[in-house]
């Protein structure tokens, strides 16, 4: 059996604050050691940014909306590689 290691990883970039000093989040995604990296287009405050699990802290007010988008993020990219794979398997 032919394994294959996705790692899907959320990270924010704090030298890049825009005007109203909120960091862009950005995806990393590792599959069959290639590596593709792009912006989710969210913006947060640092402050709330939880390194370890790569979500926003219950703190902010934009929390679950943020969370729930980055999860959904995540999701889409799943399928879209399991999809691939199948595809290249029949």
């Amino acid at each position: 059996m032919n394994t294959q290691k996705l790692s899907i990883r959320f990270s924010i970039v704090k030298g890049r604050l825009n005007q109203k000093k909120l960091a862009p989040i950005r995806c990393r995604i590792t599959f069959m050691k290639k590596r593709t990296d792009f912006s989710t287009g969210l913006f947060i405050n640092p402050d709330h940014w939880d390194p370890k699990k790569q979500r926003l802290l219950d703190q902010s007010d934009q929390e679950e909306t943020t969370n729930m988008q980055l999860s959904l993020i995540e999701n889409k990219m799943i399928t879209e590689i399991v999809g691939t794979i199948k595809k290249n398997v029949t």
